[in-house]
């Protein structure tokens, strides 16, 4: 499961700096069918970015991915 997880990271990690911004974020779930609007993507990457640095790195993402 995580590698499909790295896998699918990359894919939407837009500028390859390693973290999933609130736009890729967005992006992600509409690859996989979930259109939300962009405060309830801000909420949700809030909610997991215990860093709080606005972006999800991997070990964030992967709590995202696991909880959906």
């Amino acid at each position: 499961m995580t590698s499909l997880i790295v896998v699918f990271l990359m894919q939407v990690d837009q500028d390859g700096n390693h973290t999933i911004s609130v736009y890729e974020l967005g992006r992600a779930l509409e690859l996989v069918g979930i259109k939300l609007p962009a405060y309830q993507v801000r909420d949700l990457l809030r909610h997991y970015d215990v860093s709080h640095d606005d972006r999800l790195n991997f070990d964030e993402f992967k709590k995202v991915s696991l909880n959906s």
